[in-house]
């Protein structure tokens, strides 16, 4: 949330929290709760009227990825996957409406990774090891092909780390308006021992596509 806030800001965050926590029967006053229990930690500060400060100041945005929130996974793909968009979520900001902050949707949301709580644009966190080539992998073919008719794809974080040293060196932005469907093909579905058996991705040419810097030499601060 912004410095500054008000409890319906929360209304459009209920949603997402519904599906991360599907069991939880009372999200409303679980947030009603935690919003207490930050008050009595002194994160925030209560204002009076449904208004709300925060009170820990935001850390310094950084490159430095911390792989060992992932460490209890055992693919590498995923534990870089999870600590990339870990990285993403903590030390990002919405380039669109310059909200600073993003929050992560539930895990194996389709096309999408981060949402801005302001804007409501969201993003995809595309993530090498090394340098990114003219193709990126997308993800499911169908659901990416209904949001490109519907010109509501996300805009594409790519970004170029190197694992030795756990640190970000590149992050470029591809908006997904610029996407047009013959730069996205299909891969062939899964095969039928596979865990997600038939799921079909895709892949995303991306050669020749703008790109707006957010981390290079330096990184680019927020507006």
């Amino acid at each position: 949330m912004p410095e500054s806030f008000q409890l319906h800001d929360l209304d459009v965050h209920f949603d997402t929290f519904r599906r991360a926590y599907p069991r939880n029967k009372n999200v409303d006053a679980k947030v009603r709760q935690t919003l207490q229990l930050l008050r009595d930690r002194g994160d925030l500060g209560f204002l009076g009227g449904g208004r709300y400060r925060r009170l820990v100041p935001r850390p310094e945005s950084s490159t430095a990825i911390d792989f060992a929130c992932a460490a209890h996974l055992r693919s590498p793909s995923q534990r870089a996957r999870v600590a990339l968009e870990t990285w993403a979520n903590l030390n990002l900001w919405c380039y669109r409406c310059g909200n600073p902050t993003l929050i992560a949707l539930p895990p194996n949301a389709p096309v999408s990774d981060l949402l801005c709580p302001a804007c409501r644009a969201e993003y995809q966190v595309k993530s090498k090891n090394g340098r990114f080539g003219n193709a990126i992998v997308g993800a499911a073919f169908e659901p990416l092909m209904e949001r490109l008719s519907a010109r509501t794809l996300p805009d594409y974080l790519l970004i170029e780390y190197e694992a030795d040293r756990s640190q970000v060196m590149l992050l470029n932005a591809i908006q997904g308006g610029e996407l047009t469907p013959d730069r996205i093909a299909p891969r062939k579905p899964l095969s039928s021992s596979a865990r997600r058996a038939g799921w079909k991705g895709c892949t995303i040419h991306i050669e020749g596509l703008p790109q707006l810097e957010i981390v290079g030499p330096r990184f680019v601060l927020r507006p």
